[in-house]
């Protein structure tokens, strides 16, 4: 199944992202010539991944009967040395109310979030740029 985002720049290399009803702002800082008004895209990904990874956590939990709230994470990438690329990250997932009995098997869980998977076997990208002169 296809999803399609329709990204629009806005001001500067301030971009929006929207899908359905649901719109992101997209923004690189100041040192990087933008206004600051959203996360990078380097940051959005991170934390797709974080919050996927705590999505797929409650989820299980919910499934085999185990009560959970206020779960927190926090996600962290480090880029590679030129800065052109993340080439680590680190989820730190907060369970504050345990899982008696679960302890091995909710780490299996999180493994089963869709931009992990997506991250470890990366897709295809195709990308194509329309307007004059362009075929």
């Amino acid at each position: 199944m296809a999803k399609t985002i329709l990204l629009t720049q806005q001001e500067g290399v301030r971009v929006s992202a929207r899908c359905g009803d649901h719109e992101v702002i997209f923004d690189w800082n100041e040192e990087r010539g933008g206004t600051n008004q959203g996360m990078s895209p380097g940051e959005l990904l991170c934390a797709s991944l974080g919050a996927c990874t705590v999505m797929t956590i409650v989820r299980y939990c919910r499934t085999v009967g185990i009560p959970v709230a206020d779960v927190t994470a926090e996600a962290a990438y480090e880029s590679d040395e030129k800065g052109t690329r993340a080439d680590r990250y680190k989820i730190r997932v907060s369970l504050p109310g345990g899982a008696p009995g679960r302890e091995k098997a909710i780490p299996r869980a999180a493994k089963r979030c869709y931009v992990e998977k997506t991250l470890e076997n990366p897709p295809e990208i195709e990308i194509k740029i329309e307007g004059p002169g362009f075929e």
